[in-house]
């Protein structure tokens, strides 16, 4: 479902752009950053003091792709 609503989205700028038409809103949809899993089974070996935060939280890796997004966002 996703998928389709990309492509249609697409088509439907690519189509705004060609006829001459000025583009007055865009949106973008992108996944979320790296998190820490949202639940883990009884004996995981690898629980919250593995990942060194709350379940479901951003890694340290996942704000660094916040922040990179933002500046690709911001050029």
């Amino acid at each position: 479902r996703l998928e389709m609503l990309l492509i249609s989205s697409l088509i439907a700028c690519i189509l705004g752009l060609v006829q001459g038409e000025k583009l007055l809103f865009a949106q973008m949809l992108w996944r979320h950053g790296l998190r820490t899993p949202i639940g883990t089974y009884s004996n995981d070996p690898y629980n919250e003091a593995f990942f060194g935060s709350h379940e479901g939280e951003l890694l340290e890796e996942g704000m660094k792709q916040h922040f990179i997004r933002g500046q690709q966002l911001s050029q």
